[in-house]
């Protein structure tokens, strides 16, 4: 196999590698903006929620804060995975090491 070859072969590997980081870390932002946005949007209903009088009102409310507030622990599972795949694995399958 000429040097040549691979030479091109890790170049494109390289490259590969360094366009799924970007990718990776453009998704973490995305998450991250996202985990904003939940915490907002649970703010904004627990505010409701406060105010409201009526106790359908109240409910209803706090049913949708709720809503917000587990959308928001999926985008922490989902950030927790993208950041360490094999650390996310370990703490959400609980392997034995037992051999």
């Amino acid at each position: 196999m000429p040097l040549r070859f691979l030479k091109t072969i890790f170049a494109e590997a390289s490259s590969d590698t360094a366009s799924q980081a970007k990718a990776v870390k453009t998704e973490l932002e995305a998450i991250e903006k996202a985990i904003q946005m939940e915490d907002k949007s649970y703010d904004l209903y627990n505010q409701r929620f406060t105010q409201a009088v009526k106790g359908a009102e109240k409910d209803f409310y706090e049913k949708i804060a709720g809503e917000e507030r587990g959308h928001k622990l999926i985008l922490l599972d989902y950030y927790e995975y993208m950041k360490d795949p094999g650390g996310w694995y370990v703490k959400a399958e609980h392997p034995s090491l037992d051999g």
